[in-house]
């Protein structure tokens, strides 16, 4: 008979010894050379100290697969391209209206009863909401709108963050400006069921797991303070923009994956990849296909919607989460130190603040500091 496997002859290592053994295979002198800094007021080591307390990251471990319809000039065109969608195996589509359209034609055949619609109006759009009324007279489907007013018993106070994504604006900041817009619309009477996030990535795969985690811990720590029923968030992540270039397109492609994966390991509630060739060609049917079959092998080949929270239990992810959730608190509270979210945007801080992440952003970028393959390191000859 076999002796059985012991590890009682290995003496165990302390902290120190595995901080020594780290340092001397890595060659650093300290664990503080490997510290990655994300902003002034949040960085990472890759050996975090003691882990907090696991956070489920949400209630399942499916995620809406959603495909952004551009070309929104020819509504019938519009919509047979978004019925073309669902049937490759989209299950949410995002219109951003820039204009009132025509919803009976362009939402024609498409039973919102079964797929989830996000909708960005910038001017208030009661066709809409007629249209949803008039049709689905028993039971709103799931509709999120994101409209100047929000209107009673929809979804419609969605909290937007891609513009902070697509800026670069530090994430616990980005994070922060979230949590106060949304403290606001508490204020204002909007409950909490009705308020919804949506999410830019931001090109790093550890903080793009992290940021959702971060922000569904914000919020359920928000409606605990002001003594709120604890309503689960509902978080839309996108891809980012800023790091789509034209120079090499297909590389956008892997920079989609990384970002999708992140954000689908973090807990997203739906996900849009944006083409890979978007700033390119406009709704081009290769590019779209491509967004939406990785997040297709995300889910019936790499099984990523078995897991409720692949991440929870780490120390390193729960660490991070902690960290990033604390420094945005301490982002909001600054907000709301100057009169809140409708004073900060109206005092110019957060142009200035979408501004100057901006211009750090490029002259990163210019400079080689940060690298972007494809585009300033190992470019296309």
């Amino acid at each position: 008979m076999s002796t059985p496997i012991s590890f009682d002859e290995f003496s165990p290592l302390s902290r120190d010894q595995w901080e020594a053994k780290i340092c001397r295979e890595v060659g650093v002198d300290s664990l503080e050379a490997l510290r990655v800094k994300l902003s002034d007021r949040l960085d990472f080591s890759p050996l975090p100290g003691n882990a907090h307390a696991t956070y489920q990251s949400r209630q399942q471990g499916d995620w809406v697969i959603v495909h952004r319809q551009f070309n929104l000039e020819q509504p019938a065109k519009a919509n047979q391209e978004m019925i073309k969608a669902l049937e490759g195996g989209a299950n949410g589509l995002f219109i951003d209206a820039q204009k009132p359209l025509n919803w009976e034609v362009l939402l024609q055949g498409i039973a919102l009863d079964y797929i989830s619609l996000f909708v960005n109006l910038p001017q208030n759009d009661p066709a809409l909401f007629s249209y949803i009324r008039e049709n689905y007279p028993r039971k709103l489907p799931d509709v999120f709108i994101k409209q100047p007013d929000a209107v009673r018993g929809f979804k419609a106070a969605g909290v937007d963050g891609r513009r902070l994504a697509d800026a670069a604006v530090d994430p616990d900041r980005a994070l922060g400006c979230l949590l106060a817009d949304a403290y606001e619309k508490l204020h204002q009477g909007v409950p909490a069921s009705e308020i919804w996030f949506a999410l830019g990535t931001q090109g790093h795969y550890f903080l793009d797991i992290v940021q959702v985690r971060a922000l569904r811990r914000l919020w359920s720590f928000l409606l605990q303070t002001i003594s709120m029923n604890e309503v689960e968030a509902y978080i839309y992540v996108e891809s980012t923009l800023r790091n789509k270039h034209t120079s090499d397109v297909y590389s956008n492609m892997l920079r989609n994956t990384a970002e999708g994966m992140g954000a689908v390991v973090g807990g997203a509630d739906a996900l849009c990849l944006v083409p890979h060739n978007v700033n390119s060609e406009n709704n081009d049917p290769f590019g779209q296909r491509v967004s939406r079959n990785a997040q297709l092998i995300f889910r019936y080949e790499a099984h990523l919607d078995k897991h409720l929270d692949p991440a929870s239990g780490s120390p390193f992810f729960e660490h991070f989460t902690h960290d990033l959730a604390d420094a945005a608190w301490r982002s909001f509270k600054e907000i709301e130190a100057v009169g809140g979210w409708h004073k900060y945007r109206s005092s110019g801080a957060f142009e200035s603040l979408l501004k100057q992440a901006n211009d750090r952003e490029n002259q990163r970028v210019e400079s080689g500091e940060l690298k972007r393959v494809g585009h300033n390191f190992y470019r296309v000859n």
